[in-house]
């Protein structure tokens, strides 16, 4: 019986996933513990997701982007566990409940469901290589951008880790419980493909390489939460009523500006509310309490709606808009191509730019290097008809074809 690896985190999705597999493969559970402590600001340069790409190359031409490292191995339908928007930034895990230790608990629970459904089970130390992920949230977030951590830990965390254990004891395939299908399109390229629109959770793992694509089961892909949660509880598992987490792994009260202050030993400073002319208009309490886009919990009444259009780290201002902030045009970089092997301007898709975003129609208007990073790591820009609101820097755009199936996706700038 071939072997495969569960990320088991946990909660129910992960749990019934690896049930269902119990059927064809030998299952092998592994929790990874994410728990780092040691802030670099330095090395928090944005690039932890290298790690993940393996031999992948990126050619670029004037108005075309590529990839040429489509694999050939198979891969089958998806997988994990909790998701919310968040005022500040999309985040993802799967529990951590009422203020209970994440990690303790959830590996109780993992090691819980493995003995329930008699599967192997361990739980493995990744906080180092994860302490690359928090210190380039907290780099970020000092820096005036509103990160995704969950876009950069799922290739170069996660699955780097669920592949290397599967190697490690010749298993060829690894799985996860997120709500997706692997499609192999007709190009030979995998595609993630949303299960369900109201559960989709191909935004944040876009970045994920074809070789691991090739090598990655989702068995929930058919299911809604509802049914999953009854499977579990059939199968007698404590997790079935576990509730989902609203808020990262590591932050899991949401106090992102405590965590920052805490983990990096940095408060930034208040500073000012400005207009667009640079009027001063109010105090604020510093510029990680904010993102572009964010209209309530300014802590200040301004007698209308006001939107934070712009954030200015070098001089701690955040610059407000009686408007709605909306864009003709994003510019996205640190482009990660899966779906489609190039990406050229006159190309039409739709595109995300936030979690929770309904996907817009859009039209590829630019492609080539990075004015900010040069040759390594390119850029895309698409024109949206009807703008787009409340298009983040730091967060990430996907773009999709007309079938839901991701193409690519990079980080706004």
């Amino acid at each position: 019986m071939k072997k495969v690896v569960v990320g088991l985190s946990g909660g129910v999705d992960s749990a019934v996933a690896a049930s269902l597999l119990t059927k064809e493969y030998e299952v092998y559970g592994v929790t990874l513990q994410m728990q780092g402590d040691c802030f670099d600001y330095e090395a928090a340069d944005g690039n932890v997701e290298s790690a993940a790409e393996g031999r992948r190359t990126d050619n670029t031409v004037t108005g075309k982007y590529t990839d040429d490292t489509a694999t050939d191995r198979h891969a089958e339908n998806s997988v994990m566990d909790g998701h919310k928007e968040n005022a500040a930034m999309d985040g993802y895990v799967e529990n951590a409940a009422e203020g209970r230790s994440a990690v303790s608990d959830d590996v109780r629970d993992a090691a819980a469901v493995a003995a329930r459904l008699g599967i192997h089970y361990e739980a493995v130390d990744c906080s180092r290589e994860f302490a690359g992920v928090k210190n380039c949230f907290c780099r970020e977030y000092l820096n005036g951008r509103t990160p995704n951590p969950c876009v950069l830990c799922n290739p170069a965390i996660k699955w780097k880790a669920l592949l290397d254990y599967a190697d490690s004891i010749g298993a060829e395939y690894v799985a996860t419980g997120h709500y997706a299908f692997i499609d192999r399109m007709d190009n030979g390229r995998y595609a993630l493909r949303a299960a369900d629109s109201s559960k989709d959770q191909t935004y944040v793992l876009y970045g994920l390489s074809q070789q691991q694509l090739a090598r990655t089961i989702m068995p929930l892909g058919a299911y809604d939460k509802t049914e999953v949660r009854t499977m579990a509880a059939a199968l007698g598992l404590a997790v079935a009523d576990k509730p989902d987490s609203m808020e990262i792994c590591f932050v899991p009260d949401g106090d992102y500006t405590g965590f920052i202050s805490g983990y990096t030993g940095i408060t930034k400073p208040e500073g000012n509310f400005v207009d667009e002319s640079g009027r001063v208009l109010a105090g604020h309490k510093g510029i990680t309490h904010y993102t572009v886009g964010q209209r309530k919990g300014l802590g200040v009444g301004f007698g209308r709606p006001m939107y934070v259009k712009e954030i200015r780290p070098e001089t701690d201002e955040v610059v407000l808009s009686p408007e709605d902030i909306y864009a003709d045009t994003v510019s996205f970089e640190n482009v990660k191509l899966m779906g489609a092997a190039e990406i050229n301007i006159g190309e039409t898709y739709f595109a995300k730019v936030r979690y929770s975003h309904k996907a817009q129609k859009c039209s590829i208007i630019g492609v080539g290097p990075s004015e900010i990073t040069g040759n390594a790591s390119q850029e895309i820009t698409v024109a949206f008809d009807p703008p787009v609101r409340a298009a983040t820097p730091g967060q990430s755009a996907v773009l999709y074809d007309g079938d839901g199936r991701v193409m690519c996706g990079g980080i706004i700038k």
